[in-house]
């Protein structure tokens, strides 16, 4: 099993790494075998920090998740008490995710909000944007953007972005909506120009975390005010 394993950080509760894109966070029911968290295990049984014959060891487990082929942060957490903290981190929002992506052309405004609804679709893994909230299954997805580059030889924007609500491939179908698709989606944009660019899939990097308004009694708390960032994504070299 392989152990190499980008770590932004570590401590005896979580650990922080940069998910290099095209790999899996996790197996799922199409595919089995090297995962990011197969990696993970793999290398904290190199250090000793996790024995998955013993049955009192915790098997370290991913609070979020990221798409194979969006590069960027994902947090693992090492025991059990880490992962409720965690996870309870995430759902109150007091992790911001900051992400970086490569759209076509150039938006109206320098910043704004895309505000519309998804409904997955099992049968061809997208979401499908929608009018109004007609079901349960559609949900809303709010996406807060800002322009901090652009390329104007290639029509492209280099985006910095934030996610209000977190819904599967929320950026990638939001800005597909909106007529500006990523850089290098072949599954909500035609990317035939793209691949020849040497862009074959989404120009995409969850790019930082900060972690702020942890309560002083969470176990966690000692990571306010710690900012992470994963490596430059290399669609970065598009913007001067």
């Amino acid at each position: 099993m392989r152990s190499d394993v980008c770590v932004v950080y570590e401590d005896e509760n979580v650990l922080i790494a940069d998910k290099p894109s095209g790999l899996l966070v996790h197996s799922d029911e199409a595919e089995s075998g090297d995962t990011l968290i197969d990696r993970i295990r793999a290398y904290l049984y190199k250090n000793g920090e996790y024995d998955p014959d013993s049955e009192q060891s915790f098997a370290p487990s991913l609070c979020n998740r990221i798409d194979r082929n969006t590069q960027g942060l994902v947090i693992a957490a090492k025991n059990a008490v880490a992962l409720r903290s965690m996870n309870g981190i995430i759902r109150s929002r007091q992790a911001e995710k900051t992400y970086l992506a490569a759209i076509h052309g150039l938006t109206d405004a320098p910043s704004g909000v895309i505000r519309l609804y998804l409904e997955k679709d099992g049968n061809t893994n997208t979401v499908r944007v929608k009018d109004s909230r007609r079901s349960g299954e559609t949900k809303t997805a709010v996406t807060e953007y800002k322009t901090v580059a652009v390329n104007r030889d290639k029509t492209l924007s280099l985006m910095e972005i934030k996610l209000v609500t977190g819904r599967t491939h929320q950026i990638r179908a939001s800005f597909a909506h909106i007529g500006h698709p990523l850089l290098g989606d072949g599954k909500y944009a035609v990317n035939k120009a793209d691949r020849e660019m040497g862009y074959s899939s989404q120009a995409l990097c969850s790019y930082s975390l900060t972690f702020k308004g942890i309560p002083a009694e969470d176990p966690l708390s000692y990571l306010n005010g710690k900012t992470f960032y994963a490596e430059k994504p290399q669609f970065l070299k598009l913007f001067k």
